[in-house]
């Protein structure tokens, strides 16, 4: 196999992971509004609740639809032990960030966060929490995603996920001060400009920024984003047609890579675990990116030598 179909595979699997991950944060049955205006309300307060589930119920049922099938065909063609091998490898970098918090805080990584070093450092543990959740989460079974139904998943895990986030979500304002951002979700205002049939346009008003029309769409009682309309079946079309051309050669060509890529990677991880002082981590960190960090001098010094 060639190296640009390998990479035209891998392409592939990632926009379909990258699909999923977009869905995770969204299933709470909820009665929304018939008007354009009053769904995009209801959005906002559902989100603003931490009810990120919301999104889901917001979808057209065939929409809804087109993503199960779609992420139970991706688990049916994606290899067990590279699936597992993943998350666990996320599992594990959360874990390693958990325990080693004060070394990693306590080395020169952390100078280039600046002023932000203190915010950073005052959301670590709710960030790790976040990871943990998801990466131990029902999603890290491939068993379990070959017959998921998100709107029960994400009721459940999906809502305590979002609840974490929400305690890391922040939005710095003019005076300097960072306000939560599910309070700028409550002062968002919403306005109906126009409708005309299944055609609607609405005007986001978000405290200090310029309103914003957006351009909806009904489809199936629901209203959506017109792009989100215009191009959904497309868009499905194409990510079916990717997962049914990922062939048996791919995946275990891919395979080979990636079990590779999650070894060396998870090497690493046991070498930072083990450190049991700073001088020791950062020694360990040194050892890790020297490698890296040459490469990148000797790539800088061959442009330099190109440019003269």
């Amino acid at each position: 196999m060639s190296k640009q179909e390998v990479r035209s595979s891998v392409c592939r699997l990632t926009t379909v992971l990258a699909l999923m991950v977009l869905v995770s944060f969204a299933a709470h049955a909820a009665d929304l509004p018939d008007s354009p205006d009053g769904t995009v309300k209801a959005v906002l307060q559902g989100l603003a609740d931490q009810h990120p589930e919301i999104l889901w119920q917001a979808l057209p049922p065939s929409y809804q639809k087109d993503i199960n099938d779609l992420t139970h065909a991706f688990a049916n063609k994606m290899d067990p032990e590279v699936w597992s091998a993943a998350f666990a490898l996320g599992l594990k970098t959360a874990e390693v960030l958990g325990s080693q918090k004060q070394y990693i805080f306590g080395s020169s990584l952390m100078d280039a966060a600046g002023e932000e070093k203190a915010e950073i450092e005052g959301n670590w543990d709710a960030a790790v929490a976040l990871m943990k959740d998801f990466f131990s989460s029902d999603v890290a079974n491939l068993e379990t995603l070959k017959t998921i139904n998100w709107e029960r998943f994400l009721s459940t895990t999906g809502a305590e996920i979002a609840a974490r986030a929400a305690t890391i979500s922040t939005e710095k304002s003019d005076d300097g001060d960072y306000e939560d951002a599910i309070a700028l979700l409550r002062k968002t205002t919403v306005e109906l400009v126009s409708r005309d049939g299944d055609h609607a346009t609405v005007k986001v008003t978000a405290p200090d920024e310029e309103p914003e029309e957006v351009s909806l769409t009904q489809v199936e009682g629901r209203w959506v984003p017109s792009d989100m309309a215009d191009e959904w079946d497309e868009h499905m079309a194409e990510a079916r047609e990717g997962i049914e051309q990922i062939t048996a050669e791919q995946i275990t060509e891919n395979k080979v890579q990636a079990m590779g890529f999650f070894g060396m990677a998870d090497a690493m991880l046991d070498q930072l675990a083990a450190a049991g002082s700073q001088e020791e981590f950062d020694e360990t960190v040194q050892g890790i990116l020297g490698p890296f960090m040459g490469m990148g001098e000797g790539l800088m010094d061959v442009e330099v030598e190109e440019e003269e």
